[in-house]
């Protein structure tokens, strides 16, 4: 449950954006900055291609930032590009276009992580959602110390020195 079922990593503007940015980086690939982008992308890789499909986001996590550098790279590129053929009074509209492709990925994906996957019922029960609730409900002083243990073995020794510091007016 670390991704939204369904969802693809990149959503199409971007995976365009993506192989584009890959097109270029293999095409310059003889420029350091292009051939690090590439071996970093496969290295991030290789321990997802390695183990199979189960927890492939988690095992990719290295990939991830270059998998974004690659957009990155196609947009820098078109900016470039259009920065030269542009009169100086229009040069904003490349830097207002990059605003605008930003927030919209930003607030699609922030829409879809924190709104949608956040109460989706498998991450829920994967992060056991109850026992959080009731954590939160009851407080650690006359919560059943069996149930605190139980499902917060690393929590106690923090859970003592706080009911030894803190909870003495509880």
């Amino acid at each position: 449950p670390y991704n939204i079922p369904g969802k693809p990593l990149l959503d199409p503007v971007m995976s365009v954006l993506f192989y584009s940015g890959l097109a270029l980086a293999l095409w310059r690939w003889r420029q350091p900055a292009y051939a690090y982008a590439l071996l970093w992308l496969g290295i991030g890789f290789a321990p997802a291609l390695a183990t199979g499909v189960e927890a492939a986001n988690l095992r990719a996590i290295a990939a991830q930032p270059a998998l974004y550098l690659f957009p990155a790279l196609i947009l820098a590129e078109i900016g470039r590009a259009l920065m030269g053929r542009l009169s100086r009074r229009r040069q904003w509209l490349p830097l207002v276009a990059g605003v605008v492709l930003f927030l919209t990925v930003a607030l699609l994906t922030g829409r879809d992580y924190f709104l949608r996957w956040g109460e989706d019922r498998d991450v829920r029960v994967h992060y056991h959602a109850d026992l959080v609730a009731i954590a939160g409900v009851s407080p650690p002083d006359r919560m059943p110390p069996w149930l605190w243990r139980r499902f917060f073995p690393a929590s106690t020794t923090i859970l003592g020195w706080w009911r030894r510091n803190w909870a003495v007016g509880l």
